[in-house]
C-alpha cells in the first residue's frame, strides 16, 4: 500500500514516504516518479469477483479480469427480457432496452399492423377545426381533405397531442371507435385524401392489401416505379454495377442474331459468365436496348 503523502503535517514522497520540501511535487526523485506511474493495484472482478492486478491509471476503468468476463458480462447485460404482448398475452422475448416501447408480439404487429397511439379526445374547437377543413360533398360522393396531404396521399391534422391521420380522425369521430392497431381501409378507389366516414372501414393490413390488389392498384409491369418514373432508375451505362457497356451489348445482340457466334463464344469473348449473356438474350438485363 502506497504511504499517505501528508501526515503529521509533513508532506511526504507518495511511493517512499521521504520528506519533500515542495508542496506541488508528488514524488520526492524520479526513480520514484517511476514507480508511483508503473504501479499496480488489486480489483475485484465484476463477473467472477476473483480478485486481479492492474495498472494505476487504470484504476477507475478497470472492471473485469479478462475479456472472456467481459464478453459474459456484455452478454448478460443484453440478454432477452420475457414480456407479455397486450393483444394475445403470449410471452414473446424482446432486448432489454426495448422492454418499456415493445406492447406486442411479431405475429401482431405483422398481421394487425403497426401500432399506433390512441385517439385523443377531441373538444369542441378541434372538431370545428377538423371539419373547416373538408370539402364536404354529397353523402355518397368522396370528401376531400383540404388541409395537409403526407407524402401517401392521406391527410393529416396536427392536434395539441400530435400528428394525426385525418381519415383515422374521421373514423373515429363517426363511431367513436378507436382503431387501435387495426387500420382504416377506403372502399373508394384511388382517393386516399377522402374522409368520408361511409368510404371508411376497419380492417387488417391483409386486408387493405386484398382490397388495393382487388382494385387493381398494385404497382406491377406497365404501372411499376421503374416504368412510369423510369429517371429514378440507373439503366445501362448510369449502373455503377454493370460489366458490360452498351456498345457490347449491342454488339453480343447482332452477333447472336446473325449467327456468328454462339452463347458460350460470346461469353468467353467478353469474359462474362454465360448466364450474363443469356440473361441479355432473354431480355432480363439490358431490356431497354432496341432489338
Amino acid at each position: 500500500m502506497m504511504p499517505d503523502t501528508q501526515k503529521d503535517g509533513i508532506v511526504r514522497c507518495a511511493i517512499c514516504g521521504e520528506q519533500r520540501d515542495l508542496k506541488t511535487v508528488k514524488y520526492c526523485s524520479w526513480a520514484c516518479r517511476d514507480k508511483g506511474r508503473n504501479h499496480r493495484f488489486s480489483i475485484a472482478c465484476e463477473w467472477c469477483s476473483e480478485p486481479f492486478i492492474a495498472k494505476r491509471y487504470r484504476e477507475k476503468t478497470a472492471r473485469y479480469c479478462s475479456v472472456a468476463c467481459k464478453q459474459m458480462a456484455h452478454k448478460e447485460k443484453h440478454r432477452p427480457v420475457t414480456v407479455k404482448c397486450e393483444l394475445c398475452h403470449r410471452e414473446h422475448n424482446v432486448k432489454p432496452h426495448k422492454v418499456s416501447v415493445t406492447r406486442y408480439c411479431h405475429d401482431c404487429t405483422t398481421s394487425i399492423g403497426v401500432a399506433a397511439k390512441p385517439m385523443p379526445i377531441i373538444a369542441e374547437t378541434e372538431l370545428e377545426l377538423f371539419w373547416s377543413r373538408v370539402d364536404m360533398r354529397g353523402a355518397d360522393e368522396c370528401w376531400p381533405w383540404l388541409g395537409t396531404i403526407s407524402h401517401s396521399g392521406h391527410g393529416r391534422l396536427r392536434l395539441p397531442c400530435g400528428m394525426f391521420a385525418a381519415h383515422r380522425l374521421s373514423y373515429f369521430i363517426a363511431t367513436g371507435d378507436d382503431p387501435g392497431m387495426m387500420v382504416i381501409c377506403h372502399s373508394c378507389v384511388g382517393h386516399p385524401e377522402c374522409v368520408n366516414p361511409k368510404h371508411l372501414s376497419k380492417g387488417t393490413v391483409q386486408d387493405n392489401t386484398r382490397h388495393r390488389d382487388m382494385d387493381n392498384r398494385t404497382a406491377r409491369g406497365d404501372t411499376s416505379g421503374p416504368r412510369t418514373h423510369p429517371e429514378t432508375t440507373a439503366r445501362g451505362d448510369a449502373n455503377g454495377n454493370r460489366v458490360l457497356n452498351s456498345e457490347q451489348v449491342a454488339a453480343i445482340i447482332e452477333q447472336h442474331k446473325t449467327g456468328q457466334a454462339t452463347r458460350h463464344q460470346l461469353a468467353a469473348s467478353y469474359m462474362v459468365h454465360y448466364e450474363t449473356i443469356a440473361r441479355i438474350l432473354r431480355r432480363e438485363a439490358w431490356a431497354h436496348l432496341p432489338r
